[in-house]
């Protein structure tokens, strides 16, 4: 057993400063999912030292041999880039740097503390926000070590000139439109997959409102953004009677939810989509604005509720129910007679095993099997699925 003085225990220990591996090559940053461990605490060979994730995978970083930690420098949830300090750890001198990603403090080039303070976690969202208004990410303001979506649009706001040309001019509303025209709110990714996913429907989509993009920005091809939400009721009353929802999930599914709800209090007519590569099978059901994706494939007797995205290459098998507002990403996988609750997401490449429930706001992340029911609200990632409650009723 090691000692748990702050002191190295053994000469043959040294100070390692773990950081960031990199999961995927096209992501520069990743999440800490979970934390295994906690300052001064001894670990073994294989221990769980944390939980990273990136929109494509999640990976449980592992003890290369017996240590105890110094310290931890990060939070669960941070976003950290790859190559940047996630923790401090006392290890024999003959550990490998390539069963891990670390350096020995003592031959670091500066200090961890200087590191730690100078490293600034920058979200995806905020990245890809930033792209959309024109933003350097280098130049927005952190706070607490973090820039977020909203310190971006602040900086977009404060540094907007004053005579700032808009880019681009959005068409003027119709007095009247056709009976096939259709409204999309959203005008971003998401609201791209959605019309493509909408393919040769035969609706005329007469562009996009979106709260955020600036009116006459480009969504696709002959698509731009006519405004805000604001011009719903008028859109509506100059003869379109059909929308569709085009903001995503990524991380929470109440944008959406709000979203949807306006529409329907507004009198919209709110089609379910089917993808041409899509499947649904017979006696299956989908509710309003719930979207089948390219490749996803639903079994004979689900029933789908309101508002959900079944997105790329998801599977639902039979006798299946999902309930509104939910999310299930790229690769899911549902297996027969499964219920999930209103507004619970299924992370890329989860699953959930066969008779098994979850239920609302639940949220299991990536590449995690759900072999139990989960109650209202339960967080399952990699670091705790072995320690959820047992099968139930909900």
């Amino acid at each position: 057993m090691l000692d748990r003085t702050s002191t190295p225990p053994d000469a043959a220990l040294r100070r390692a400063i773990v950081t960031m591996p990199r999961l995927n090559a096209n992501e520069d940053e990743a999440r800490i999912a979970a934390i295994g461990v906690a300052a001064e605490e001894v670990f073994e060979r294989d221990a769980v030292l944390f939980t990273v994730e990136t929109t494509k995978a999640a990976n449980d970083v592992l003890a290369p041999c017996s240590g105890r930690v110094a310290r931890i420098l990060v939070q669960a949830d941070d976003m950290v880039a790859v190559g940047a300090p996630v923790c401090e750890l006392w290890l024999p001198g003959d550990a490998r740097a390539d069963d891990i990603d670390f350096q020995w403090a003592d031959e670091a080039g500066a200090s961890p503390e200087t590191e730690s303070r100078g490293s600034v976690h920058i979200s995806a969202k905020a990245r890809l926000r930033a792209e959309q208004l024109g933003v350097a990410i280098e130049a927005v303001a952190p706070r607490d070590g973090r820039v977020r979506i909203e310190d971006v649009e602040r900086h977009a706001e404060q540094h907007r000139p004053q005579h700032a040309t808009p880019p681009g001019k959005a068409p003027a509303l119709l007095q009247r439109y056709g009976a096939a025209s259709a409204v999309i709110v959203g005008g971003s990714g998401h609201a791209r997959a959605v019309l493509d996913a909408l393919g040769d429907s035969g609706y005329t989509i007469v562009g996009a409102l979106d709260a955020t993009i600036a009116a006459g920005t480009a969504v696709t091809d002959g698509l731009s953004v006519l405004g805000k939400e604001d011009l719903l009721e008028q859109l509506r009353d100059r003869g379109v009677r059909t929308a569709f929802v085009g903001v995503g999930g990524a991380t929470s599914n109440a944008v959406r939810k709000r979203v949807f709800e306006r529409l329907v209090a507004a009198g919209f007519h709110l089609p379910p989509i089917v993808a041409a590569s899509a499947r649904l099978g017979r006696h299956s059901s989908l509710g309003a604005a719930t979207y089948l994706f390219p490749g996803a494939n639903v079994g004979p007797s689900v029933v789908i509720g309101d508002d959900c995205i079944i997105n790329q290459n998801a599977v639902i098998a039979h006798d299946s129910a999902i309930g509104d507002h939910v999310h299930l990403a790229p690769n899911a996988v549902v297996a027969g007679h499964c219920r999930i609750g209103d507004g619970a997401t299924l992370g890329m490449c989860a699953t959930l095993l066969y008779g098994a429930a979850i239920g609302r706001d639940c949220l299991v992340h990536n590449t995690v099997a759900v072999a139990q029911d989960m109650p209202d609200g339960t967080v399952l990632s990699l670091a705790n699925a072995s320690r959820h409650q047992p099968r139930g009723d909900l």
